[in-house]
Formats: structure tokens, C-alpha cells, sequence
């Protein structure tokens, strides 16, 4: 698994946002987008997208699933900062602004700063996920140098067990599996990480997309909580 890095091309992406009606291939993609987009600055290619490709469809798919306010706010980011300079570069310090600087200013991107005691880096939750990663016969992609607890990291997997899981026999033990490692991996720190985001200055476009990851994760929880029973 290329655990921070993008799973499909843009125009497969594309496919699957608009004509694919499994809604597992669906999750699978958006979990695979969120990675995306957490894992690094966004080159000329995927800010594009973002505007006038593939990845504005997948925003319009995620106001049409009752997350209107957060997509605005992306939307809202993504015009303000274009009006401060190329995009491409002000995407690049919007993220840094928010994810790369000290743990004071900047929200961290790693699980462990939320749950672990102390909040210090490559703590419990950072060992659980390689040990998950490995039993698996998976690993932090090469070239990504991000500890097993970064959120794209994460996201990716919980990609990667979906896409696994679609042909499978028993679709209720799929869901309860997802919403398991979703309550264990994620949600316990999300919430905090998004409030973590909304506090840092001089950001937009993050901050937006961490509200857009929070209530789609609390709703995707609530949907296989409902498959599963």
C-alpha cells in the first residue's frame, strides 16, 4: 500500500465520483482523496483538479451528502487565497501554516499528540498502527518520512480495507470492522485535531477541510454502525 499517496489518477477518481454506484468504491476513493490532500502540498496538477477537475466534483458530491457549510468554507478558502497570489503556492503555505510549525501554533498531524500521555510524538498510537501496517504486509510508503500515527497514513489504510473488503463474502463483519478501527484509529482524536485547526492564524483552505473530514467520519461511523447491525 502506498499508505500517503494518491490511490487513483484523477480521471479514475473522476469515474468513480460520478458514474460508480457501489457506494464501498465510493468510501474507498474518498478516504483515498482525504489522504491525499493531508499527506502533502499539492502540486500544479492536483490544485488544478481541485478548481476545475475531478477533485471539484468530488467537493459538489460532498455538499450534495448534507456537508454544505464545511465545502463552502473549502470553497471560500480556495477564491481568497487565489486572490493572494498563484494558488498553488498559498495552498503550500496554508498548509504549512497549519500542520508544520510547533505544536503552539500548528496542529499537528499525528494521532499521537491527541491521545498519547503527554502528548508527545511516535507514542502508543504510532507503534499500534505499524504493528497494523506490518500484519497486514504494508508500510509507510518510501519517500513520505511520516511516523505510522500520520493522518494521511491513516486514511489510506482505512482506503486500502475498504477496497479489500468490497469483494468479500460478508459485508456486516466488513462493517463492523471499519467502524472498529474508525472508533479506534480515528475518531477518538479528529474531533480535537479539527478544533486544533480552526485555532491556527492566517488559515483557510485546512482548517475548512478538517471540519469536511470530521463530520464525514462521524457520518460514515454512523452508516456502519448501521450496515453492521
Amino acid at each position: 500500500m502506498d499508505a500517503a499517496r494518491p490511490r487513483s489518477d484523477l480521471n479514475e477518481i473522476n469515474h468513480i465520483m460520478n458514474i460508480e454506484t457501489d457506494i464501498e468504491h465510493r468510501r474507498a476513493h474518498l478516504y483515498a482523496w482525504f489522504s491525499t490532500l493531508l499527506a502533502h502540498e499539492l502540486d500544479a496538477r492536483q490544485v488544478e483538479a481541485l478548481t476545475a477537475g475531478a477533485w471539484r466534483d468530488i467537493l459538489d458530491t460532498l455538499a450534495a451528502c448534507g456537508f454544505e457549510s464545511a465545502v463552502a468554507d473549502m470553497r471560500e478558502a480556495l477564491v481568497r487565497l487565489g486572490g493572494q497570489g498563484e494558488l498553488r503556492l498559498e495552498l503550500a503555505a496554508d498548509f504549512a501554516q497549519t500542520f508544520l510549525r510547533d505544536q503552539k501554533h500548528s496542529a499537528l498531524p499525528y494521532a499521537s499528540i491527541y491521545r498519547g500521555e503527554g502528548g508527545l510524538l511516535c507514542a502508543d498510537d504510532e507503534a499500534r498502527m505499524r504493528e497494523i501496517l506490518q500484519s497486514n504486509g504494508l508500510q509507510v510508503a518510501d519517500g513520505v518520512g511520516e511516523p505510522a500515527d500520520h493522518i494521511a497514513v491513516l486514511l489510506a489504510y482505512l482506503a486500502h480495507m475498504i477496497e479489500q473488503q468490497v469483494e468479500g463474502g460478508d459485508p456486516g463483519a466488513a462493517a463492523r470492522e471499519q467502524a472498529m478501527f474508525l472508533e479506534s484509529a480515528l475518531i477518538g482524536w479528529i474531533p480535537s485535531f479539527a478544533t486544533k485547526c480552526q485555532t491556527v492564524g492566517d488559515a483557510y483552505f485546512y482548517p475548512a477541510l478538517s471540519r469536511v473530514l470530521r463530520d464525514y467520519l462521524l457520518a460514515d461511523l454512523d452508516y456502519l454502525k448501521a450496515s453492521a447491525a
